[in-house]
């Protein structure tokens, strides 16, 4: 069974270099994390976010969703990395609020960090219409939504390998962003690396290259040559 929930922890700054590697967490369908600053160092079971973030949290998993619980003494801001607009406040000790999206950013409300907390990839949402069985599975990859803007970034980055060679130099994720902005759906370099990172978290590919994940989004048919519609005409 894979997981229903992946949660990326912050890394912590450190001066002079350049932090320590984020810790990712993988929950299944009614498992839970605490996630926060610990004072006294000596709390079990809880998954430390860098002290300077100030919130703590508990996430549920669930089979369409996830619940959250801030335990800070603070509000704390969920925000959808696809949907700038898209932004749910959630006050201190407000606990189990059901949250529904799949690509989510959490931070203090009231702390200008450039950086989020956590990045939480959720439960893909499964369309009204969609069967419940599959007529014909090819594999056993994750389903990706393909209407979502972070599928349309795993398309443009595979798309030179699909439509000259499969050793065709991948774009950057500048040249992604600006691919976009062209056509006027603007985004940033910083929003393609979070879509990637999403992607990299749903294939168990973090921290791998940009050309494994293309070669993996290829080989399991993830990504496919009739994609290619969903982009602009070179």
């Amino acid at each position: 069974m894979r997981d229903a929930v992946t949660v990326e922890i912050a890394v912590q700054q450190l001066p002079g270099g350049p932090g320590r590697p984020s810790t990712v967490i993988g929950l299944r369908s009614g498992q839970s994390a605490v996630l926060g600053w610990c004072g006294c160092g000596r709390c079990q079971g809880i998954h430390r976010i860098p002290q300077e973030h100030g919130i703590t949290v508990r996430i549920t998993a669930e089979q369409d969703q996830w619940r959250l619980c801030n335990l800070s003494t603070m509000p704390i801001v969920v925000e959808d990395m696809e949907d700038p607009d898209l932004v749910i406040t959630i006050p201190a000790d407000r606990r189990l609020v059901a949250v529904t999206i799949e690509l989510a950013q959490v931070r203090a409300l009231h702390r200008g960090f450039a950086q989020p907390a956590l990045k939480i990839f959720g439960p893909a949402q499964r369309s009204v219409d969609e069967p419940t069985v599959c007529a014909a599975p090819t594999h056993h990859s994750p389903q990706l939504n393909e209407d979502t803007r972070y599928f349309a970034t795993l398309v443009a980055l595979c798309a030179p390998r699909l439509r000259e060679s499969p050793v065709a130099t991948l774009p950057t994720a500048r040249e992604i962003a600006e691919m976009f902005t062209a056509i006027g759906q603007p985004t940033t370099q910083r929003a393609v690396d979070s879509h990637l990172d999403a992607i990299r978290a749903r294939l168990k590919l973090i921290g791998e290259p940009r050309e494994a994940l293309a070669t993996e989004a290829i080989r399991c048919g993830i990504v496919r040559r009739d994609h290619l519609d969903i982009l602009p005409t070179p």
